[in-house]
């Protein structure tokens, strides 16, 4: 029966006005409404839901739409896929909020660092990399991340009003110049964990309740995972990672990835005005969204297994050094190149291994600390380095030519002669090894220095005169005629 217009009640009235208001707000005040119904599926976990009212769980109906002045407010979570970029390879996530009463709609970002800053990688190495809370609009957001072809997904919270109100209030003073900034680290303190925190915060624990159960896998895992597609990164994390990165954890520390958070607050049951939890299936999330798919591979459930890669590289290298060695013997041009692989090696073992000693002793990093990579990258491979100045540059160059041209005269003269009667000559270096050192370097001869000469000089006496300084036999490559005479040809 269609009551007649003299009929409708005045609670009719502010019923049907209500519902208008929230529609036209939800029109007015959300700009990618038409983005997500044209970028991706919708998928909510119960039935649909009207513009600006959760969605409600498993057939129950959703709350009814408050007043816009009491209940202004809808929170998501964004969550954004991996990039190309090293820094982008593990997602990122923000809080996106929309206040139907200001007609605003801002992503607030924790992920915010100075990309171009010349001191990046140092502060990062060194614990001194700084993040902080940053305000955009979300058209601009989702442009932005669009051109880096980077998924975008968005999960609406099924927060009562108050809770609305103290997160956003919370994201208010935390965005205060003066508060803004963080220090980030990798596992322990980084947007995605800033996310979880602040939605913990406001829902009184209920996030960490449901986050204790066992983690899927080790955080080192999940990074390698996460770094499958890039070599280099790949091999650094499995590298650089100590052992506390293989220990057990639970799914709250596996929530420093964005998707990992994404799957925890799916899982979160949600509460009720009055506090007390509601019935299953309602859940923390009232609706899902997939606003934009990129066109790129998903990272991978489970880490790459590398160890036959590895194995053949090792041994293959090997294999190169041993026929290098054996070259070596009868070619000048494969020593050359054994001893420049060999400088290339210890240069790249001893830089790795000072890393990690000196990531271990000089930085907050406590995820690299007693890492046992370094009794594979000895540091004492790599000497001390001392950039020197164009005046040292100049004396050894001079060193290395009047080096250079020393041994060649000797190689003349053992060509000439026999070596048992030049080589007591070359103890002369003594001597002058001596003086250089007195009159260029003021490095005075301590008693040590004379004892050893002194060794020296009695070792080659004793040994002439064992011999009886007997000549010795001609050089076998001379011209000598077997009779002793000259020859007449």
């Amino acid at each position: 029966m269609i009551p007649s217009r003299r009929g409708v009640s005045g609670q009719s009235c502010r019923a049907f006005l209500v519902g208008a208001a929230a529609l036209l707000g939800a029109l007015c005040c959300s700009p990618s409404a038409a983005l997500a119904d044209g970028a991706g599926a919708s998928k909510s976990s119960g039935g649909g839901a009207g513009a600006g009212a959760a969605t409600a769980s498993g057939g129950e109906a959703g709350a009814a739409a408050a007043p816009l002045a009491d209940d202004p407010f809808t929170i998501e979570v964004l969550t954004f896929g991996p990039g190309s970029h090293p820094f982008t390879r593990f997602g990122h996530n923000a809080l996106r909020v929309i206040d139907r009463a200001a007609r605003t709609d801002i992503v607030y970002n924790f992920g915010t660092f100075r990309f171009d800053s010349p001191w990046l990688i140092v502060d990062f190495l060194q614990g001194r990399l700084r993040y902080w809370l940053s305000r955009s609009s979300m058209r601009g957001t989702v442009r932005a991340y669009q051109h880096e072809n980077r998924s975008i997904e968005s999960q609406e919270l099924a927060l009562t009003p108050p809770e609305k109100r103290e997160l956003v209030s919370r994201l208010e003073v935390n965005a205060r110049p003066e508060n803004r900034d963080y220090r980030y680290d990798y596992f322990t303190d980084n947007c995605s964990t800033r996310v979880r925190d602040v939605i913990d915060g406001v829902s009184r624990g209920r996030l960490r309740a449901s986050a204790v159960g066992q983690g899927t896998m080790s955080l080192r895992a999940h990074a390698l995972r996460m770094a499958a597609g890039d070599g280099p990164l790949y091999m650094a994390l499995l590298i650089v990672l100590g052992p506390s990165a293989d220990r057990p954890v639970d799914e709250w520390a596996e929530d420093f990835l964005p998707e990992m958070l994404q799957r925890t607050l799916s899982a979160v049951p949600a509460a009720s005005a009055g506090g007390e939890t509601r019935p299953a299936p309602a859940r923390l999330v009232s609706r899902e969204q997939v606003l934009f798919s990129a066109d790129r591979a998903p990272p991978p459930r489970e880490p790459p297994n590398r160890l036959l890669l590895l194995l053949g590289v090792g041994l293959g290298a090997g294999v190169l050094m041993f026929l290098l060695g054996r070259a070596g013997a009868r070619h000048r041009s494969a020593r050359f190149l054994f001893g420049a692989l060999l400088a290339l090696v210890g240069l790249v073992v001893g830089v790795v291994g000072c890393f990690l000693v000196g990531a271990w002793c000089f930085t907050p990093h406590e995820v690299v600390y007693r890492n046992e990579n370094i009794l594979l990258f000895a540091p004492f491979a790599l000497a001390f380095w001392q950039t020197p100045s164009l005046t040292d540059l100049l004396w050894f160059v001079a060193a290395g030519l009047c080096g250079t041209l020393g041994h060649l005269c000797q190689q003349r003269g053992y060509q000439l002669a026999d070596i048992t009667l030049l080589q007591p000559i070359g103890f002369l270096s003594l001597i002058w090894n001596t003086l250089l050192g007195y009159f260029l370097f003021f490095q005075q001869p301590d008693f040590w220095t004379f004892v050893g000469a002194a060794v020296i000089f009695a070792a080659c006496g004793w040994v002439g005169r064992a011999d009886g300084w007997r000549p010795a036999a001609p050089y076998a490559g001379a011209d000598v005629p077997e009779s002793g005479h000259a020859s007449k040809e």
